[in-house]
């Protein structure tokens, strides 16, 4: 619990971007203006392909994956309206996979959100490892149009301190293309009150990455999803993410 208190009381803001526009690297969370070690990456290519950005007619914007012809993961906050205390209607959501520049290889509309019961919305007050366990989201796509070799499996592997991580996003600052870090680690490995993972990473990236995935190579050189992007540091690089063994479940 103290771990907990001089985390969130202090250091983290939950990473959803409402704004339409780009600001300065040193006003937001998770990156260094001195040391920002992201870089441009191409959304066609391996494993990234399965990103995309996922928008609302709100305009807000965040990240999602694909894990299936049908199903994109992203986070459950992206989709909140703090104002009403309820999700966006799902017709109202789209998913633009291998966005680059406004152009994408598929646009998809989302016919149904699936999210955990378990979670309690979006706000700082909200912001406990518990209720960051359960920020993900499904999005059922209205059509499928992609091969199943695209797709990742998750990782089988136990998370250590130290374990090579790659995240890749629509930075709320490079919100146009897809940048990556390529150089980042688990920091710390957390529990909440259920005893479910919770990683600490140095990834940097900030609003509009939340939802994006963390991948690994495991010791069979293949590439895996460990994790899901959920929150920022508001003042260092890095962040938090939702273990990803299976597909999430309550």
């Amino acid at each position: 619990m103290n771990i907990f208190i001089r985390i969130f009381a202090c250091t983290i803001f939950i990473s959803i971007s409402t704004l339409s526009y780009s600001v300065p690297a040193k006003d937001l969370p998770g990156i260094s203006q001195k040391n920002n070690h992201r870089q441009l990456v191409n959304a066609a290519e391996k494993p990234w392909q399965i990103l995309g950005r996922v928008q609302t007619e709100l305009g807000t914007h965040c990240t999602g994956f694909l894990v299936s012809s049908r199903l994109v993961i992203t986070a459950a906050h992206c989709l909140w309206i703090r104002k009403t205390n309820h999700f966006v209607n799902p017709h109202s959501v789209h998913f633009l996979l291998g966005y680059q520049r406004q152009t994408y290889r598929s646009a998809y509309n989302v016919l149904n959100i699936i999210k955990s019961e378990n979670y309690k919305g979006e706000g700082s007050e909200k912001a406990t490892l518990d209720n960051i366990h359960h920020d993900w989201a499904y999005l059922v796509l209205n059509d499928k149009k992609t091969n199943q070799e695209d797709f990742f499996g998750f990782n089988k592997d136990q998370p250590y301190i130290g374990m090579n991580i790659y995240l890749a996003g629509y930075d709320q600052d490079r919100q146009e293309v897809l940048y990556a870090d390529q150089e980042c680690h688990v920091t710390d490995i957390l529990k909440n009150n259920g005893g479910k993972t919770i990683l600490a990473h140095d990834c940097q990236a900030t609003y509009g990455s939340s939802g994006a995935p963390l991948f690994t190579v495991n010791k069979n050189k293949e590439w895996v999803i460990t994790a899901i992007q959920i929150a920022a540091y508001s003042d260092r690089p890095g962040g938090m993410a939702v273990l990803l063994t299976t597909p999430p479940r309550d």
